[in-house]
């Protein structure tokens, strides 16, 4: 195979891995395989392209077509999307994809057939993409990907998490009003040693706390929440034998 040019497959790679909580495994008889949440699909292209109708979106139409023993929803539709690498808001790239849903089966009729077919047609355009390849290339059906797919998202989550907690601590830290004394607060929550001294911190820093809430909740949820941290850490040295 030749050299694969990253420039083409940018897309592809951005969103081509799937986090398994978004999963759900079908079976059939002796035949099984795994299906992705629509909706996070949606989420993933809001998050690469923007809100969909600015960012990205698609237009559908339907067909019903009768078959040998039922009736189809035929969805087509038309996606489009700006690139995120290219710098005319004008310019949209555009694809089709065609979705289908049993409208009657036996007699029954299913009122949700065109919504089904929509999805279905949504979900096969975004796929072209590359959105959720590891899923249609069955890379689930592996065990071993599953496990590896389920934490690397943990490591993901908490680097995520980190970056999210150090950019509230600077945020805090740098706040004209409070920030050396939640500086001074983080610094001495670290160094108690007991549960007592740090119900009593916390006692003590009641006032200031209203005050750091009547400014910003966030940064005094926040300041709590290092508290309750801190406050875990002595519930599980107290539970060990």
């Amino acid at each position: 195979m030749g050299q694969i040019d990253t420039q083409t497959m940018r897309i592809w790679d951005a969103v081509e891995k799937t986090d398994p909580k978004y999963l759900k495994k079908i079976s059939f008889g002796k035949r099984s395989f795994h299906t992705i949440d629509a909706q996070s699909q949606i989420m993933a292209a809001t998050k690469l392209f923007g809100p969909i109708g600015s960012g990205w979106g698609y237009k559908p139409t339907f067909k019903l077509e009768d078959g040998a023993s039922s009736r189809v929803v035929v969805c087509y539709i038309v996606l489009w999307y700006k690139d995120p690498k290219t710098t005319d808001i004008t310019s949209l790239c555009e694809l089709s994809a065609v979705g289908t849903s049993s409208f009657v089966k036996n007699d029954k009729v299913d009122e949700d057939a065109f919504k089904k077919a929509e999805t279905d047609a949504v979900t096969k355009g975004l796929s072209r993409l590359g959105f959720n390849a590891d899923v249609f290339l069955g890379r689930f059906d592996d065990n071993r990907y599953m496990d590896q797919r389920t934490k690397e998202v943990a490591q993901e989550e908490e680097a995520e998490d980190k970056e999210k907690s150090k950019a509230a601590m600077d945020a805090i830290f740098s706040h004209d009003g409070y920030g050396q004394w939640a500086k001074n607060i983080h610094e001495a929550i670290g160094l108690a040693e007991t549960r007592i001294s740090l119900d009593e911190l916390f006692s003590g820093a009641k006032k200031n706390l209203s005050d750091v809430a009547a400014q910003s909740k966030t940064h005094a949820s926040v300041i709590q929440n290092w508290f309750r941290a801190k406050g875990s850490t002595f519930v599980a040295q107290e539970a060990k034998p």
